[in-house]
């Protein structure tokens, strides 16, 4: 697969966010929705808890939602038309080139976009920067397409199976409740006892330790930040280098239940986790406490699901927790935390369960781990371009608009593009020594600042710069576009007619497409451009219906298109 380096700029719009007012806003679902930043982003698409009536700045379905401040680089992709905040950034895909695409190529290279931000403390990155990354597409824009539903498809895989794994947990939840009842009410008139009660040995806090302890030969540690975890991954935690008699004042034994001290979520605090089976000492650390229950009176499983169920947590567990900035629990307030205390045959039923769905979980999440691989891999693989999907076939939704001819339908299943042969109808003069050394665009660097901007200069001066480039030849504004942009080093603000019916007053902005069309000369002979005069014509690759005299410049942009994109209007200078 050939690829080629280009910056978002040549195959994106790039919108930058603006805050509306104030008083716009809204939570009544008024207006647009209204996305500020990543706080707001979701899996794939956002999720809306805000709207606004007076949009400043708005993005379209499919556009790329950048975060463009701390953090710099993740995305999302709106599925819908809404306002976007200082926060975010739009980028909108113009003409062939792939929206998903560009999703996943960002999506999986946010540190190549973290480059192009600015600042030291807090990170952003502006419109202008996000215009200069660059990315690397497919010649082919075909396989921009399958690039992206092959992508798509591996993400919808990994999605199934994290909702596989969800819908476990949420059986265990349902199970707890049915065999136990609802812990809020305890409608089945279990004892209830105090913590202190419940366990074999007294709480204890975990060890401070300072940096010079963290040794990579070192014993395993427990963090407050692996308490993300219900059950303490082995094998992925920091390691320390302690004394002896550290460990075994430390140290952790399986089904040891740790709770954590402190949270700045006054939910999180009090949660519990679970210490699984391993012969590896293991130590934690001291903004957790633990707990070893008494297995005569109440099961380490049972107990764990107890403190992290959410009816339980409200009644029992948080009124024990002091809520501040910092929330927390100290080991005279988790003692008297009351517990529901089944009896044991109940709980080791429960317990039971709990290992079925473990196992079946553990099946799933391998699964689970290999489809995440995959799908490293093969991003990774298809945006250096070294992934054969010649054979994908592209399903509707991910096939090119205007697809309703027999023709584009074969094209988009054939294995192979069809070869179009252009020697006799296209004309191609040989290249001389001065165009040769006009040929240097070519190692045009995209990262230098552009020196114009085409409302800076005059019509006439535009006028000229054509006359120059593309007389005696036939022209694209593809072609004249990529001539301003990359041997004139000037901006170029081209609206496609789509984006004319949505924005009328754009048609009010002095754009290339409006000084091209303006001399155009109309069969009366009539010409609103006094500085160029344009004859226009439809060439039909299909057709070859007339002699299309090309520039060696610009036969190296022609000759790397399908048929379908080769034909389309093409311009020559009159006079």
């Amino acid at each position: 697969m050939k690829m080629q380096s280009k910056n978002i700029a040549q195959i994106a719009e790039v919108v930058a966010g603006q805050s509306p007012p104030s008083d716009s806003y809204n939570d009544i679902a008024e207006g647009l929705p209204f996305y500020q930043g990543k706080t707001d982003f979701g899996a794939i698409n956002p999720i809306p808890r805000k709207w606004c009536t007076n949009p400043k700045k708005i993005a379209e379905t499919n556009d790329i939602l950048m975060s463009v401040r701390a953090p710099v680089g993740p995305v999302n992709l709106a599925n819908e038309k809404a306002c976007i905040g200082r926060g975010l950034g739009a980028i909108r895909a113009k003409r062939q080139n792939d929206f998903r695409y560009i999703y996943y190529f960002l999506k999986n290279n946010q540190e190549l976009v973290s480059r192009y931000s600015t600042g030291s403390t807090f990170k952003s990155i502006s419109k202008r920067d996000i215009e200069r990354i660059k990315i690397y597409v497919p010649k082919d824009p075909l396989d921009q397409k399958r690039i992206a539903q092959v992508l798509t498809d591996c993400e919808e895989l990994i999605a199934k199976r994290k909702e596989s794994i969800a819908l476990l947990d949420e059986l265990l939840k349902s199970t707890f409740l049915e065999l136990f009842g609802d812990p809020a009410l305890n409608n089945k008139n279990f004892s209830v006892q105090n913590v202190e009660d419940i366990i074999s040995s007294k709480p204890v806090n975990g060890i401070s330790l300072p940096k010079s302890s963290y040794k990579d030969d070192g014993v395993e540690m427990v963090h407050m930040s692996d308490l993300f975890y219900d059950i303490v991954k082995r094998g992925e935690l920091k390691r320390v280098k302690i004394p002896e008699n550290f460990i075994t004042k430390y140290g952790l034994n399986s089904d040891d239940i740790l709770i954590a001290r402190r949270s700045l979520n006054f939910e999180g605090a009090a949660k519990a986790c679970l210490i699984p089976k391993s012969d590896e000492p293991l130590v934690f650390e001291s903004s957790m406490i633990r707990l070893t229950p008494n297995q005569d009176l109440i099961l380490p499983i049972y107990l764990f699901h107890f403190f992290n169920n959410e009816r339980a947590k409200k009644k029992y567990v948080l009124k024990r927790v002091t809520k501040s900035t910092i929330s927390g629990i100290n080991q005279s307030n988790l003692k008297l935390i009351e517990v529901i205390c089944p009896p044991l045959q109940l709980q080791k039923a429960f317990a039971k369960i709990v290992d079925k769905v473990n196992e079946t979980k553990e099946l799933y999440q391998n699964h689970l781990n290999e489809l995440e691989n995959l799908y490293a891999r093969l991003s990774q693989d298809a945006f250096k371009g070294e992934l054969d999907l010649s054979k994908v076939v592209l399903r509707e939704e991910f096939s090119t608009k205007n697809n309703s001819t027999e023709i584009q339908q074969e094209y988009l299943k054939s294995e192979e593009q069809p070869k179009i042969i252009y020697k006799e109808k296209v004309s191609l003069p040989p290249i001389t020594d001065e165009e040769a050394e006009d040929m240097k665009w070519e190692s045009f660097d995209p990262e230098e600042p552009l020196k114009l901007r085409i409302e800076d200069v005059s019509s006439e001066f535009l006028a000229d710069l054509i006359k120059e480039r593309f007389r005696n030849h036939h022209f694209s504004m593809e072609m004249l576009r990529k001539c301003f942009k990359e041997e004139q080093k000037m901006e170029i603000s081209y609206y496609s007619s789509e984006q004319l019916k949505k924005k009328p007053h754009l048609h009010e902005q002095q754009d290339l497409k409006k000084f091209i069309f303006s001399s155009i000369v109309l069969e009366s002979g009539k010409n609103r451009n006094p500085y160029l005069k344009l004859e226009q014509a439809f060439y039909d690759a299909q057709k070859e219906n007339f002699d299309l005299k090309l520039s060696a410049r610009d036969y190296k942009i022609f000759k790397e298109k399908d048929v379908h994109q080769r034909s389309g209007i093409y311009f020559k200078i009159l006079g």
